[in-house]
């Protein structure tokens, strides 16, 4: 046998001639760094797989306590139990190829009854999948509690807001992170729902139709974790949708952090200078001595675009019959596992930019001078207090910007009588009449903000409402992570109660 083959894999059964070298340096290699990721998963499955098959009566319990004990041996190895999987090789078939070594092929040769290749990955890549979105989901709430201490302490803060970059309406920075607040509540609730419905153990699938054997599915189900078992057997081995759907998931995520790293970017510049990025998160330049590069901006906007593509490339891999992808299968879910490592990276960096972030007020208040950001403000007082039509108003002030322009006047130096000069333009008529300082009282930028009486807007009232309600959510959604958490940590000591039951000799034995 090739010792670089899968322990099933021997010249002289179906196959005459031993596994090429070419091959096996491609898809074989020892170690197989590629695999590592899911050889935990594989080695839960090895253990959960004999205390079922002994519990059911199929496996003997000596046999059982053999194979296990050999198994926990392996988990004292240097490295533990997935560095010594790796150096063994023979990827999800390690623990069969090590236990055949150590215990021959009439005991090792009994762990795979009922089992495939397609369940083992299934089982691995899932269970490795959740451990992965676990991690991920703390990590957010990490975040969103960053976010939600910026918009709480910069609630009040005077900001231009902008639309096509250009300047639209006087907001606030609470108002601002508030939005990205509720933005990654939904990328949680994402990778929530995922769990969930993707919370049920391919175990006892096989390939395809399951086997002869009487296993004990929802034994299996409940020592790994899994709340739920397969209803359908094909489904559980070949459906693609957990993996796409977790690419997409991390790929919107990655967007939803790219997209305020790419505000903060834009912000923190020269031009602008209404942040300020920690020192410790930007790197100077080797010839340009004024330079602050703040490259960790740079890393989260650009790990999401990288996302967006492998989130194509999972899908694309699944495009063809689904009988006919296994290798395919392999190569997604490694791109799958280094979007959960960008996604992870990219969370806990994030958190720390923000905790360590400075706003300018001043720079902020700097944008209002002499802005136009008040006149769609002017149009709706026109409304509200002389009864026009919005598209009258709104076109009347349009013209009014125009005419302001065209004579070279600022937006501080409009009066009563040039509001009312460009209604006459536009309209023809002459009967408006306007208070003296009424252009003064719709023209300030924290009375444009303290107006807003619709929720959600950027008043500091409403912006404490949202953070109260953002907070709220973080509560409800930490406890759901830790519920996942829990019931994870409760399969693992449930397994290890198993093993050692049956590692215990029968009475009269």
């Amino acid at each position: 046998m090739n010792d670089k083959a899968p322990s099933f894999r021997a010249a002289g059964t179906r196959l005459k001639g031993s596994l090429r070298p070419e091959l096996s340096a491609v898809c074989y290699p020892v170690p197989d760094e590629r695999i590592w990721r899911v050889l935990d998963g594989v080695h839960r499955f090895d253990k959960a797989h004999i205390v079922m098959l002994a519990e059911a009566g199929i496996l003997e319990r000596e046999d059982a306590a053999k194979l296990l004990a050999a198994l926990l041996e392996l988990e004292q190895a240097e490295g533990g139990a997935v560095q010594a999987r790796l150096d063994i090789g023979g990827g999800n078939h390690s623990g069969e190829k090590y236990l055949t070594a150590k215990l021959g092929e009439g005991v090792a040769g009994r762990i795979h009854a009922g089992r495939s290749s397609g369940d083992i990955s299934a089982v691995a890549n899932r269970l490795t999948q959740q451990c992965e979105l676990r991690d991920t989901m703390r990590l957010l709430l990490q975040l969103r509690r960053a976010v939600l201490a910026r918009a709480g302490q910069d609630a009040r803060v005077l900001v231009m807001g902008y639309s096509h970059l250009q300047h639209a309406q006087p907001s606030t920075m609470g108002h601002y992170w508030c939005s990205a607040l509720f933005g990654l509540e939904r990328d949680f609730a994402r990778l929530a729902d995922l769990y969930r419905r993707f919370d049920f153990s391919p175990a006892g699938a096989a390939v395809l139709t399951g086997s002869r054997f009487a296993l004990r599915p929802q034994r299996t189900a409940e020592l790994l974790g899994f709340s739920a078992v397969f209803r359908n057997s094909r489904d559980a081995g070949w459906a693609a949708d957990a993996y796409q759907e977790a690419a997409a998931a991390l790929s919107i995520l990655l967007a939803t952090c790219g997209r305020i790293a790419d505000d903060l970017y834009l912000w923190s510049t020269s031009e602008f200078g209404i942040v300020e990025i920690d020192d410790g998160f930007c790197i100077n330049s080797s010839i340009l001595p004024q330079k602050k590069n703040p490259v960790a901006l740079e890393h989260i906007r650009g790990v999401g675009r990288i996302a967006m593509g492998r989130a194509t490339s999972v899908s694309a891999a699944f495009a063809s019959p689904s009988d006919s992808i296994v290798f395919e299968r392999y190569l997604a879910v490694e791109e799958l596992w280094r979007t959960f490592d960008d996604a992870k990276g990219a969370l806990t960096l994030f958190s720390a930019v923000l905790e360590s972030l400075t706003v300018h007020e001043d720079a902020a208040l700097a944008a209002f001078e002499d802005s136009w950001c008040w006149t769609s403000d002017l149009a709706a007082a026109l409304v509200l207090e002389h009864g026009l039509p919005w598209r009258t108003a709104q076109q009347s002030v349009s013209v009014l910007v125009r005419q302001m322009m065209d004579s070279r006047r600022t937006a501080e130096s409009v009066t009563e009588s040039d509001v009312l000069q460009a209604f006459l333009t536009y309209t023809g008529q002459d009967g408006l009449r306007l208070a003296p300082g009424f252009v003064d009282q719709v023209r300030q930028p924290r009375a444009i903000v303290e107006s807003r009486i619709v929720s959600g807007g950027p008043a500091e009232r409403d912006v404490m409402q949202q953070v109260e309600s953002a907070a709220a959510c973080i509560e409800q959604d930490a406890r759901a992570a830790q519920e996942f958490e829990s019931a994870a940590q409760a399969a693992d000591r449930k397994l290890g109660e198993a093993i050692q039951a049956l590692l215990v000799p029968h009475r009269g034995d």
